[in-house]
């Protein structure tokens, strides 16, 4: 089976590079990704988005709701998101460019318990804070998997047919892929 080969490491890990636009639209910055089947949606780190020229205060700023969570970041938290453009998912290029969402922030609000003398407590009022860049579903769903343990590597094929797919994630449509 032909495909992009993603390597499997030393602690049964996978990580792909993708290379995503400068906030100043200057290059592209090579940010690695986790390979995680198990998350539904993409998320990058507020390192890598440092590195890709955008500090907290951008982020705060321009980043938008997408939703509310309760997986990893706890009950009732507030998921943000940020478009940011690639133009190659493993080998395939993106027609035109893509803006694609990758969910980077998270608020929630800890109030505090009423029968502990907790006032100034930095576990509870305002939390903020960020995520691990990785690869979920929302961008694998473009692709068959194979893992090959023996070999350690996992081989991802693009899908021929993304319609079920969109249905899935109509927030980051993806209308075709082309080899690279």
């Amino acid at each position: 089976m032909s495909g992009y080969i993603l390597k499997i490491d030393s602690s049964n890990r996978a990580y792909a590079e993708i290379m995503i636009r400068k906030s100043d639209d200057s290059g592209y910055v090579a940010v690695l990704f986790k390979f995680d089947p198990g998350a539904d949606i993409s998320t990058i780190s507020l390192k890598d988005l440092k590195r890709l020229g955008y500090d907290v205060m951008d982020v705060e700023q321009s980043a938008r709701l997408s939703g509310i969570g309760s997986a990893a970041t706890g009950p009732d938290t507030e998921h943000y998101s940020m478009d940011l453009k690639l133009t190659h998912i493993f080998g395939q290029l993106v027609p035109k460019g893509l803006s694609f969402p990758f969910t980077c922030l998270c608020k929630r609000n800890v109030p505090i318990p009423d029968n502990v003398d907790c006032k100034g407590c930095e576990l509870t009022g305002k939390q903020v804070g960020g995520f691990r860049s990785l690869l979920g579903n929302d961008i694998l769903s473009c692709f068959d998997a194979q893992i090959n343990r023996s070999a350690k590597q996992i081989i991802l094929t693009k899908i021929s047919n993304l319609t079920e797919r969109n249905a899935l994630y109509s927030h980051c449509q993806v209308n075709e892929l082309e080899n690279a």
